[in-house]
């Protein structure tokens, strides 16, 4: 397993957000972003060479919510189970973007 790209929707604030997901923890391991700044965070974090693969994996996430390359996977496949609450609580989708991306 490793890191998938995430798209969070939030249609209270009609705003999406960017984040990096782990499934060794089944949490985010960045706060949720606008595509811009995701793009910029992406850059500084895996350098120029980092980013060459970054296009085709955005590709996935618009299309199904996550950068994973399994038909099955999708950003509510990731996030339904998720450790992603205070001391391993799960979180709604709702406390995800609450804990995560709302400011």
């Amino acid at each position: 397993m490793g890191q998938y790209i995430v798209k969070l929707t939030d249609k209270k604030a009609k705003k999406e957000y960017y984040m990096e997901w782990s499934t060794v923890v089944d949490s985010p391991t960045t706060n949720g972003m606008s595509l811009e700044d995701f793009k910029l965070h992406y850059k500084n974090q895996y350098g120029a060479s980092g980013v060459d693969g970054l296009e085709k994996r955005l590709i996935r996430v618009e299309e199904k919510g996550c950068s994973s390359h399994a038909k099955t996977e999708n950003a509510e496949w990731l996030i339904k189970n998720n450790s992603a609450g205070n001391h391993g609580k799960k979180l709604s989708l709702e406390g995800l973007l609450d804990m995560y991306c709302r400011e």
